[in-house]
């Protein structure tokens, strides 16, 4: 019984030892898990925010231009000198709406928006030359070709708008699919600190246990006589 204590010693050292190994794996990939989650989080809601802003940004695009063309009409009709002014105010902030659009997406919607941009001064141009036109019959047919452009403009806003909304969507259903993954992942992780745990409490209730077994064994074989097992 003696030659036993080494080896229950080295048993608990190995124990101990792979309990410490096993804490620190799953450490490791806890935190690995952690920062790539995380990274993925970032940028998955970063995506969002930035179709949310451009959607805001076209809608902010199209009710300036709807204020632009208001303050021309004005201006047209009344000859005063601050529809004009905010007109152009309002011009210059459509344009800018749209450059950012332009800086920002990328692919089929970029040329969406830069097509918009050229309407947008080819519209400008129009309303220069109809302002500077005195013949009645020059500036009914410039005003009717600035008419046509105004209106082609407005009506692109419902197709620019569905496709943003359509973008937006797509950005929030994989936001929400992202959060889906992470939470299993992390629920998985946990799974496996607690098989881990429970197998290395089971093997130190074992080790615990088994001299206790052996000890009672020699003690039944004693009180039966049987001192040569």
């Amino acid at each position: 019984m003696g030659n036993r204590k080494p080896k229950t010693g080295l048993k608990r050292k190995t124990l101990k030892y792979h309990f410490s190994f096993l804490m620190f794996v799953i450490f490791i990939l806890i935190i690995l898990v952690l920062v790539l989650s995380n990274i993925s989080s970032y940028l998955s809601l970063s995506n969002y925010q930035k179709t949310f802003e451009r959607y805001d940004d076209l809608s902010n695009l199209f009710e300036t231009i709807d204020r632009m063309n208001s303050n021309l009409i004005d201006y047209i009709y009344q000859k005063n000198p601050v529809d004009l002014a905010s007109y152009k105010q309002y011009f210059k902030s459509a344009d800018d709406y749209l450059l950012k659009l332009v800086d920002i997406d990328f692919g089929d919607m970029k040329f969406r928006y830069q097509l918009l941009g050229n309407m947008l001064v080819t519209y400008d141009e129009h309303v220069g030359k109809m302002l500077n036109l005195g013949g009645e019959a020059d500036l009914q047919k410039e005003y009717d070709s600035f008419k046509r452009l105004k209106n082609l403009i407005i009506d692109m806003y419902p197709q620019y708008s569905k496709l943003e909304t359509t973008r937006l969507q797509v950005e929030k259903t994989r936001l929400v699919s992202f959060w889906k993954k992470q939470l299993l992942i992390t629920l998985i992780i946990f799974l496996m600190m607690v098989c881990s745990a429970g197998s290395v409490l089971i093997s130190s209730i074992r080790m615990i246990t088994r001299p206790i077994e052996g000890l009672v064994r020699n003690i039944n074989r004693i009180k039966s006589g049987d001192f040569n097992s």
